[in-house]
């Protein structure tokens, strides 16, 4: 903790004193990469897509392969609750709660979601006043809802390309200012 409060005192004096900006940070997240590029991916699900529309019945093992996981246990698939599923199929999970016909159908349907992340933060303090956040990549998932074993649905969630920035106040020389606004 020491080093901690050292090295942010040490980043807030080169950044007031004529440094401008400090990176204090860098943080990669990144999610079944293994599996392929976005753009890849993106190609493997739309193929996918294409032959559940077409009437072909994929189960839940060749519907992975076709998206490139060959090994489910070296790659995050997360599997989808029953609420989960009522979801992503109607829109919420309680519209239809009393619905016998709905609890039938849920009772015969499975899911899982496969997320794919790639997404890089970038954090600098600037100017001692802001921590800028500087954020790029993308961030979705493949949700495959099954019914009797075979996909039912198959959509593409998430954001396909993250370029934003932000950035936060965290300390305002005003605010120690007798008569400045939220002062006494």
């Amino acid at each position: 903790m020491f080093f901690l409060r050292m090295f942010l005192s040490l980043a807030c004096a080169l950044s007031l004193f004529g440094c401008g900006s400090v990176g204090l940070l860098t943080v990669d997240n990144k999610v079944n990469l293994s599996v392929g590029s976005m753009d890849t991916v993106i190609v493997r699900y739309e193929a996918l897509a294409e032959r559940v529309k077409a009437g072909e019945k994929v189960d839940r093992k060749s519907a992975l392969l076709a998206l490139g996981i060959l090994d489910e246990k070296k790659v995050t698939v997360e599997s989808l609750r029953r609420t989960d599923i009522q979801a992503y199929l109607f829109g919420g999970a309680s519209i239809f709660a009393g619905d016998t016909n709905v609890i039938q159908l849920l009772d015969h349907m499975t899911g899982v979601r496969i997320p794919f992340i790639e997404r890089k933060e970038h954090i600098t303090l600037s100017s001692g006043v802001y921590v800028s956040t500087n954020e790029s990549g993308y961030d979705f998932a493949i949700v495959l809802i099954f019914k009797d074993g075979f996909i039912r649905n198959a959509d593409q969630i998430g954001v396909l390309a993250i370029n934003r920035t932000s950035k936060r106040i965290i300390w305002n020389p005003a605010s120690h200012i007798d008569g400045a606004p939220g002062r006494k």
